[in-house]
């Protein structure tokens, strides 16, 4: 079993019955053996839902998050989850016309690919990391007649506050 810190989640999970496991693609940026925040939550509930018996796909990067250079392999499978990695150019992080070109580059990649994964039956989660993937998913999704779930992550409500919006009143609002 996959672990990637001392302590390890089991997610209550149950076994999918038989000709009732769900086909789900998950978008992220990221995924195993990537150590980034968003690979790890994701690499854990793939392969808990890959082990009950649904079929799991993961659409991601082929570039490591803490070094660029690394790449890994187009398409493996990993404790059952498919891995289909898409090619990006490396962006130079200091460069926001290069991040964007980069991100840009990995939304329209992605988008063909769950374009050619995808069929009725599949549950498309789009993760926001990169921000907003699911709205060129969301073309791919439509034209497939899936499904799409956005899995929103890395929401900081003090940057509305510092802004001056204030959507609590209230206690929650202080």
């Amino acid at each position: 079993r996959w672990r990637y810190n001392r302590l390890s989640v089991h997610l209550p999970i149950r076994h999918a019955p038989l000709g009732q496991a769900m086909k789900i693609i998950f978008i992220n940026h990221f995924f195993y053996p990537d150590h980034s925040a968003t690979s790890l939550l994701l690499s854990e509930l793939a392969f808990a839902l890959a082990a009950a018996g649904h079929d799991i796909t993961v659409v991601c990067t082929q570039s490591n998050y803490s070094d660029p250079h690394t790449a890994y392999p187009k398409q493996e499978v990993v404790q059952g989850v498919r891995i289909h990695r898409v090619t990006r150019p490396s962006a130079d992080r200091a460069s926001l016309i290069h991040r964007a070109a980069s991100a840009a580059a990995f939304y329209l990649a992605a988008t063909g690919c769950v374009y050619q994964l995808a069929d009725h039956q599949t549950l498309v989660v789009a993760k926001t990391d990169p921000p907003l993937i699911g709205v060129p998913i969301s073309t791919a999704v439509r034209l497939r007649h899936a499904t799409q779930i956005n899995w929103l992550q890395d929401l900081f409500p003090e940057t509305a506050v510092a802004l001056g919006i204030r959507p609590f009143t209230g206690m929650l609002g202080r």
